[in-house]
Order: C-alpha cells, then structure tokens, then sequence
C-alpha cells in the first residue's frame, strides 16, 4: 500500500486538510518519528502549487499530481474497521498508563430499596413514633375503657332493677338506650383519636377536645337521671355503692380534658411541620387543605349524631307496626353512605359525586327538620313524654351540622381543579411509623447522600 503526495493548482479552492487521524496508526512496529504512536503530522508531505489568480478565465478543475516516490506515512491497519476510526484497544491502553492512584475519585451511587409493605407495618403505622402522641392515645384508649366499663356496670345494674320490679315504673328501655349511646361516644371518640394521630389532623385533635368536654355535662345528667331510677341496694357486676360510681365518670373525663389540652400544643408542633413538609409554605394550598379538613371532620361527627338519633327515635318513639319504623331504619345505612359518598367526592375531586352529595345533603336536613317538627308537635304523647328533650337535642346538632357541612362542601366544590388534588399527587409518601419520616415516593430519601433538614 502506498500514499501520494499531493500538488494542487488552485489553492484558494482546495484548503490544506486538517491532520487527521485513524485507527491506521495502531501498527505492530514503532515509526522512528513518533515512538509513542499518538499522532502524525502531514503538514511536510503536502507540496502545493504557487497560487494562481483567481480571477483567470481558467475554469477548469485543478490538476492534481501525484508523487508516489516517498514512502508511505500510514503504514497498514492492524485491524481495520469500518463501524469507528477509534479502536478498543487504545482506550484500554489510555488507563494502563495511569496508576490506580491517579484516576479520579468516583463514589457509586447508593440506591435503597425498600422492602414491600406486610402487614405487621401496616399495624404498627397506628403506633405514632412521638412520645405526646403516644400519651395522648394512651389517655384516651384508658378513658374509654374506664367510661365504657362504667356504663357497662350500669347497664347491668338498670337490668336488674327492671327484672327484679317490673311494674315499678323504671322505663328499662330509655336508660339502656342512653347507656349504650354514651358508651358509643366513648368508643367513637377513640377511633377518632387513633385517625386524627394517624393522618396528623390538628383540627381533629380541637374538635374531639370540645367532643370530650360535652361529655361532662352529659354525666352531670347521667347522675340525676340514673338515682331517681335505680333503687340503692340495686347489685351489679360489683359492690361499688352506685353514688361513687356515677361520681367517678365526670371526674375521668375532667382529668382526661386536662391531659387532653396539655398534650395538644406539643403535638400542634409536631403536625405543623409534617404539613408543612407535606404542603409546602403555599399559603393557597394550605387553605385549600384546610377547607378539606374542617369537611372531613363534619362528616366524622355527622356519623355519630345521625346514628344516635336514629337509634333513639327507633327504639323508644316508633312502634314495630307503625309504617315509619322501617322507614327510618331504611334511612340510617343510606345516610352513612351519603357521608361516604361526600368523603371520596373531596378527596378524588369528582364533580358529579360532590353535587349528588349536596343534593343529598338538603334531603337530610329536611328529613331532619321534618323529625324536629314531629317531635316538639306530638311531645305530650306516650311516645316522645319522656325522651322528647333527648330527641330534640340531638336532631338539632344533626341540623346544624348539616347546614355546616352543605356550606363546607360548596367551598371544597370550588376548590376542585386549584392545584391539591395535584400537589397531593405530587408529594404522595410512605410513612415510616418507626421515625415518621418519607421513605418512599420521595427523591430526598432515595439517595442517601443527599442532605435535608427534618
């Protein structure tokens, strides 16, 4: 193989190449020129023509002459290629002359990958990490279950009584009705309690603060109400005098209120920075949220209120044969499954779900109003003489309630399509219950090395 000199006649049209170079300089002999076998220069083997006017009638092509009596520059390819001018061999030759000392610092990048959620985890997320929520719980799950074993002694107690004197005049139905209703608040608020820690609800913890503490106006009556009924020597589960046991549920719920006020500002801490990591410092998105959870814990408290008073006006106003009785408990499951309807009406932002929520919603609070008028019309009656204040009270806190959650759902209606159900989306995690913190869904904690404040 041999290579020619070129001469070109027209240097202004044909420039000189730039050196270029190849794989062809990768020989098995070294060129007394270049030992190293880097790189060539052509700029000696090119002979070119003086330059000629470029303004002559001469437009032929230039006349190239070839001098083959030089040896050639580029000896033969050792392998040739046609994919790349680069070869393999001279990148693996490039790093062995260089010591492992001087190549660069690299750090490999540490993915973590996480385990699949099991049940146990699930579980433990009702177990919060911070020791006010602990003792928060722990207050009310300890409340609850002193309340309720209260009520439960009652309740025997009221049993009892009725069998043993039966045409005494004790109503044995009305006082069990109100004892399992107050026992179901007790219960009731628990769960709450456990949601509100979970889901890290500020404004939850406030509304079950002022739920507890209708509880003790609730025992005060409990006391009046249970002495005139019960007879003194009346036995129960045990021989606790029934004076000292009506006294020590108020005097449970006051301690718990304590603890309960106690706990709250420490915890207010805690959940405004886990929503402020969550939401962001966007004082719009944070009134978005808001909105949507005063109208979850409307919808929270509308449960209880609607089955109590369901339950109160089933079991000791309406008679089995009357029309009404299978009406209204037709009306319970329905009105629980309106709630449900508006919780994922908010939460999804569906349009359609949220106005058939509303249009349920006036339904209820005229099927409430209805009741109201039924019951203060008709409350000299057998049905409602001795209940009719009960009933009153209650299906008044279900219509004002209603008329909350109606206005609540009309604000988080227009709230739809604004950027929460988008910026939810967008932050969506995986709690970690061992150390409340994002493990998952967030690219700060999928590499290790990354700094961030918590």
């Amino acid at each position: 193989m041999a290579t020619y000199n070129a001469h070109y006649d027209d240097q202004s049209r044909y420039q000189q190449p730039a050196p270029y170079q190849s794989s062809t300089h990768l020989v098995d002999y070294p060129l007394p020129d270049d030992p190293d076998r880097k790189a060539y220069s052509l700029e000696e083997e090119y002979e070119i023509e003086p330059r000629r006017n470029p303004y002559t009638h001469n437009t032929a092509p230039p006349h190239v002459v070839y001098d083959s009596s030089s040896p050639p520059v580029y000896p033969p390819m050792r392998k040739s290629s046609q994919a790349s001018s680069i070869d393999v061999s001279d990148i693996i030759d490039s790093y062995d002359d260089h010591e492992p000392s001087s190549l660069p610092d690299r750090k490999t990048d540490v993915v973590v990958t996480l385990p699949p959620p099991t049940r146990r985890a699930f579980w433990r997320s009702f177990i919060p990490a911070s020791l006010a929520c602990r003792l928060y719980l722990l207050v009310a799950l300890l409340e609850t279950f002193v309340d309720v074993a209260i009520e439960v002694e009652l309740w025997f107690r009221v049993h009892n009584a009725s069998k043993a004197a039966p045409t005494s005049g004790l109503n044995g139905d009305r006082l069990p009705i109100y004892i399992f209703l107050f026992g179901l608040a007790h219960a009731y608020q628990f769960i709450l309690a456990v949601d509100a820690v979970r889901s890290r609800n500020m404004l939850q913890i406030v509304f079950l603060a002022i739920f507890n503490a209708l509880f003790i106006g609730y025992s005060v009556l409990q006391i009046s109400e249970v002495q005139s009924a019960l007879p003194a020597g009346t036995p129960g589960l045990v021989s606790i005098p029934i004076n000292i046991v009506l006294l020590l549920v108020p005097i449970v719920i006051a301690v718990a209120e304590v603890a309960y006020l106690l706990l709250s500002w420490k915890i207010h801490t805690e959940f405004g920075w886990d929503n402020y990591k969550l939401l962001g410092a966007d004082r719009r998105i944070k009134k978005m949220f808001l909105h949507f959870q005063v109208f979850e814990c409307l919808l929270k408290f509308d449960v209880y209120f609607w089955i109590g008073f369901s339950v109160q006006f089933i079991f000791l106003s309406l008679d089995a044969s009357d029309i009404e009785y299978p009406l209204t408990i037709a009306a319970l499951p329905i009105s629980l499954l309106l709630l449900l309807e508006g919780h994922l009406a908010a939460r999804f932002e569906n349009v359609w779900l949220m106005a058939s929520f509303m249009v349920g919603t006036l339904a209820a609070c005229v099927y409430f109003a209805y009741k109201l008028v039924r019951i203060l019309m008709e409350r000299s009656e057998p049905s409602f003489l001795s209940v009719w204040k009960s009933l009153v009270g209650f299906s008044s806190a279900c219509i004002a309630l209603i008329i909350l959650t109606f206005v609540m759902a009309c604000i988080v209606f227009f709230n739809f399509g604004k950027g929460l159900k988008r910026h939810w989306q967008k932050s969506k995690r995986t709690v970690d219950p061992s150390t409340s913190r994002r493990v998952e869904g967030d690219p700060n904690f999928r590499n290790p090395n990354r700094m961030s404040i918590e």
